[in-house]
């Protein structure tokens, strides 16, 4: 074989190999772009206008937030003082150390010596939804801060960090699930004054709790805080 078409012939290699990956790229960005409609928008107009409310009103939100680039099993260690992320692996493989509770996003972990902090780790089967699910409760917490007659009836749980899949956040300790309690004539009550605020708004957060207090049964997001008087929302997504 001659040089010269040794030469051509790589550089045909080349070229085709370019394009193969040319195709793979596209093919991923395509796979990307498909799951991303699935998440959001499978199931109608309604979670997309949701989404892109939330998105948009981000932009607003000026609470500062720790971001933490930690993992979940060194955020753990520091908890759970005198532990290191190898003793957080033995402990949850060994099932020495196990969520306090766990629910259709993740698993919660109470704060060893402070009732009123938790940290909630996603599964890795949702966690394509973390960042949204992150963003929409914080929407929803400055929403409720910025309304001074919602906000005498509804508190939203704040998030204190993020990390790569979870958070650090508020805990209600005495909080039970709305729907356990909401027959009670004075939390019936709340909900109602609840209800004829939301009513006032054509906000598509604002009708998501709505929609969330119209369910039957009322939503599992949704709390009562026997020590605020409020309804409480624990999540943002699901509802």
């Amino acid at each position: 074989m001659s040089f010269k078409l040794f030469v051509i012939l790589c550089i045909l290699s080349s070229h085709a190999f370019t394009r193969a990956c040319k195709k793979r790229l596209e093919k991923a960005i395509e796979d990307t772009a498909a799951h991303d409609y699935v998440l959001y928008f499978k199931t109608g107009g309604q979670l997309k206008r949701y989404y892109e409310a939330v998105k948009e009103h981000e932009l607003h939100v000026k609470r500062p937030i720790v971001q933490d680039g930690e993992s979940v099993k060194e955020r753990l260690a520091k908890m759970y003082k005198n532990s290191t992320p190898a003793d957080i692996d033995y402990q949850l493989e060994n099932k020495l150390l196990e969520a306090d509770y766990k629910g259709g996003e993740g698993a919660i972990f109470l704060h060893p010596t402070n009732q009123r902090l938790a940290l909630k780790v996603w599964t890795d089967s949702r966690a394509d939804q973390f960042e949204l699910s992150t963003k929409a409760l914080m929407v929803f917490e400055d929403k409720v801060l910025h309304n001074n007659r919602l906000k005498n009836y509804l508190s939203v749980t704040k998030i204190k960090e993020i990390g790569r899949n979870y958070i650090v956040r508020d805990f209600a300790p005495h909080s039970k699930e709305l729907k356990e309690v909401a027959n009670k004539p004075a939390i019936k009550k709340v909900i109602k004054a609840l209800k004829r605020e939301l009513s006032k708004s054509p906000d598509i957060i604002n009708q998501k709790i709505m929609n969330a207090l119209n369910k039957k049964p009322i939503s599992a997001n949704l709390h009562w805080d026997p020590e605020q008087r409020k309804v409480l929302l624990i999540d943002a997504l699901g509802f």
